[in-house]
């Protein structure tokens, strides 16, 4: 339920200006249904798909890195996106300590 309501509120913030009529339009998604899911009641896989595409398109380009590993992590196995997180982790901490002026006090290297 976490993710739904994740989800939830991403999709409310990106279609703020729209009122919620316009909203059942552009989801297709009853209005009765749409009120009960923005209320907490579970999603069906099928509207989580429909509101979850609509978020990815409303961020467009200013997303493509979320974009992109979105679709790697659904056509690889759960290994390779394992090893995939760590790498981007460690690019991550690099990136901070570089940017920081942090002194290092030890370096490792792993493989």
């Amino acid at each position: 339920m976490k993710l739904q309501a994740k989800v939830i509120g991403e999709f409310k913030l990106a279609y703020s200006e729209l009122t919620f009529n316009q909203m059942t339009d552009l989801t297709g998604i009853e209005r009765t249904r749409l009120f009960r899911i923005f209320n907490g009641y579970e999603m069906k896989l099928s509207e989580y798909e429909v509101i979850s595409t609509l978020l990815r398109k409303s961020i467009g380009n200013k997303d493509c890195l979320t974009n992109i590993a979105f679709e790697y992590t659904k056509n690889i196995k759960e290994e390779e996106c394992s090893r995939a997180s760590i790498h981007l982790k460690r690019k991550l901490r690099w990136s901070t300590i570089m940017n920081s002026g942090e002194k290092v006090k030890e370096l490792r290297i792993t493989a």
